[in-house]
């Protein structure tokens, strides 16, 4: 009694011709209908467009830096300032002040600013005068950034700090 049942279930779902397929058994199965093929596009000729000349380039004036806001490592105007010459040996072990090379201070007016040698006022002359009352004529120096791949302390902005910057030295009196 349970087969009939199950093959009428069966049959019901998939149909007389078989699962997927409700066709009837008297219908000749289908013929596929041959691919017809597309003619072929005649490729259309390219045409040459005119060659273009260049205009040329008109040279704009370089505009030239604000002392306020000098590039990196550039200069600023020079400046004259009175104060003490101050040397201190650059410590050995590693420190901010022997990454970026201070060791000639200028102390004068409650500031103490670094001084730094240059190709007129050489490091030993600025030896000789330590200790003593000086008047400096200098120029403000960005200092350089560190390459890349090279360690180097965090400033304030969480940037890595600049070597060399302070006043560079470009003429020196005792006083």
């Amino acid at each position: 009694m349970r087969r009939p049942l199950a093959l009428l279930f069966i049959t019901s779902i998939c149909g007389f011709g078989g699962c997927g397929s409700p066709k009837v058994a008297s219908e000749p199965a289908a013929t596929p209908t041959p691919a017809v093929a597309e003619p072929a596009a005649t490729p259309t000729p390219a045409v040459a467009e005119p060659a273009v000349t260049p205009t040329p380039a008109v040279a704009e004036p370089a505009a030239t830096p604000t002392p306020a806001d000098p590039a990196p490592g550039a200069t600023t105007a020079a400046e004259t300032k009175e104060g003490m010459l101050v040397y201190e040996e650059l410590p050995k072990a590693q420190s901010v002040r022997a990454y970026t090379g201070a060791e000639f201070f200028l102390e004068g007016a409650g500031e103490r600013e670094v001084l730094r040698p240059s190709a007129a006022v050489s490091r030993d002359r600025l030896l000789g005068l330590a200790g003593k009352r000086v008047r400096v004529r200098a120029e403000w120096t960005e200092g350089v950034l560190p390459r890349p791949d090279e360690p180097a302390p965090l400033g304030a902005n969480n940037e890595p700090m600049r070597r060399g910057a302070g006043w560079r030295v470009l003429a020196i009196d005792a006083l």
